[in-house]
């Protein structure tokens, strides 16, 4: 016994926790976007979406059957202010759950970045990436998972080695420069780490334990 309309959404379920982990092992934060938060919280600046005090470059719209209007309308507004909008697969047919255009009016835009699949998705957020964690093959790293924050007086960087069995040294650039201190919250021990600078940012090395964490 199968209900089809079940069936349908979790297929899509899973089609979003595919992204997901494909972001987060590759070392690219985001945000979920709430279409009822955006329209009562989010509006448009140059080049840039903000929502409450998050400020986002890039919006990724993943396949989905419908959207809000206000949406379709805070995502024409984003790519006029010339902001990165990527487009995942098909626009939907629907808006608020009823027939129309609209959508696939907006994905004809000549500024909207169309992609086809996840590779292509991930390939397409190369560009501008600001952070990257590579292993000892130059390659990056899937199973050190990582969340980046910009702060005050620099960034925050929080990696985890998600690897039970084996260690993993890797190489770590971020697009600025400055010094390094790296915390192990389970020895609440800290310490500098040597860096060196490169055309692409400030890079330095570590390695990190199975299940080991630091900041």
């Amino acid at each position: 016994w199968t209900d089809d309309h079940i069936v349908s959404l979790n297929k899509q379920g899973d089609s979003l926790n595919r992204l997901a982990e494909a972001l987060v092992r590759n070392h690219l934060d985001f945000d979920f976007g709430d279409e009822t938060i955006l329209a009562e919280t989010a509006r448009v600046k140059i080049s840039c979406l903000q929502v409450g005090e998050a400020e986002y470059d890039t919006v990724v719209v993943p396949p989905t059957a419908s959207l809000f209007g206000s949406t379709l309308a805070l995502l024409r507004s984003f790519a006029e202010a010339g902001g990165k909008l990527l487009w995942m697969g098909d626009a939907p047919a629907l808006v608020e759950g009823a027939p129309s255009e609209a959508a696939r009016e907006l994905a004809r835009d000549s500024r909207i970045c169309h992609v086809e699949d996840l590779p292509r998705l991930l390939q397409a957020l190369e560009e501008n990436k600001p952070l990257s964690v590579r292993s000892a093959y130059g390659t990056e790293d899937t199973d050190i998972l990582t969340m980046l924050r910009r702060c005050d007086d620099g960034f925050v960087l929080f990696a985890v080695n998600h690897d039970t069995e084996k260690p993993h040294y890797v190489t770590v650039t971020l697009p600025e420069v400055g010094a390094v201190t790296a915390y192990d919250p389970w020895t609440d021990e800290s310490k500098p780490l040597a860096v060196s600078v490169t055309e692409t940012g400030l890079v330095f090395s570590q390695l990190l334990k199975p299940n080991q964490s630091m900041l």
